[in-house]
């Protein structure tokens, strides 16, 4: 069998060159709108040796889906590792994070009767009351120089043990 190497070259151009042009493409050629041409950027159409360019429809391929399966803590010092257990076009992806260090422990958070956070009884000057809709108010609490955890308005840790 004898191999022949080669380099492919698509035919490439901007949405407006190619509606201008409007070219009757050769059977299988492929023509590509260059990125940069609005919403037709980056898309294909492939001729079929009888139409013309506009009378060709774009190559549509098929949307995919991600998935979130499972989320794991792994073993401290491993790498985290992201699986696919579904397929490239519907993927389910299970996250395991490896546990990483302990804070500091001692500082006690608390949400203080004029609705602002307090970090081991003073009052920061950051409200806790900040929830608009479905947003949630978030601070960011520092355990140590190191360690930090997150804590939403309604005192539910985020990060950390």
């Amino acid at each position: 069998m004898t191999q022949i190497k080669a380099v492919l070259r698509v035919r490439r151009g901007s949405y407006d060159s190619f509606v201008r042009a409007n070219p009757k493409l050769m059977d299988g050629e492929i023509t590509v709108v260059t990125v940069g041409s609005g919403e037709h950027g980056g898309k294909v159409k492939v001729g079929d040796g009888l139409r013309r360019w506009t009378d060709l429809p774009f190559v549509l391929g098929t949307a995919g889906t991600i998935q979130v399966g499972s989320i794991e803590t792994g073993e401290a010092g491993t790498q985290a590792m992201i699986i696919n257990r579904g397929s490239n076009t519907e993927a389910v992806l299970d996250f395991i994070i490896p546990k990483g260090d302990m804070g500091t422990i001692g500082s006690v958070l608390q949400i203080g009767e004029n609705g602002n956070w307090f970090i081991d009884g003073q009052d920061t000057g950051f409200s806790s009351n900040a929830v608009n809709g479905n947003q949630t108010a978030w601070m960011a609490v520092a355990l140590g120089h190191e360690h930090s955890v997150a804590i939403r308005a309604d005192g539910q840790r985020q990060r950390g043990e």
